[in-house]
């Protein structure tokens, strides 16, 4: 039995930001996704990644006592560099699977980048991608190899 790489369970070509966005344009395509985790790129190369929770903990507060709607026009002004993670872990795209769920549990990660043999970006793997694929597995669809 021959074990999963990441390309046969990446999501490929994600949606991507790129390092110029705003948090407003990272809220409109995450919403519109709906997705949870969006690389960030210069060209093509990754360069950072975005998370729904990197948004909220940079947010200002939401507490109907303490809403400041200047503050938070200025907040969705800033620019993604400035919530996103920076030097996001990558891993190749013939990584085996076990590798990429080792490397997101020890750092305590909900998505890691794919790259190619360039550093391009060509794909994304988050738990929700892990989940589908065990799903898979669990009923019979694919073999737990490949």
């Amino acid at each position: 039995m021959t074990a999963l790489d990441v390309k046969d369970v990446m999501t490929r070509d994600p949606r991507t930001v790129p390092s110029t966005a705003t948090v407003f344009d990272v809220y409109e395509a995450m919403v519109a996704g709906p997705f949870h985790h969006l690389p960030v790129v210069e060209g093509r190369l990754p360069v950072g990644i975005v998370s729904d929770r990197d948004v909220f903990q940079h947010m200002p507060s939401l507490s109907p006592a303490r809403i400041d709607p200047q503050a938070h026009g200025e907040f969705m002004r800033r620019r993604v560099v400035d919530v996103m993670t920076a030097n996001p872990f990558t891993v190749p795209e013939d990584e085996s699977l076990e590798t990429a769920i080792t490397l997101m549990t020890v750092n305590n990660f909900n998505a890691v980048l794919v790259v190619d043999g360039q550093q391009a970006l060509t794909g994304i793997v988050t738990t929700f991608d892990i989940s589908m694929t065990l799903l898979k597995i669990l009923r019979g669809e694919i073999a737990a190899g490949k």
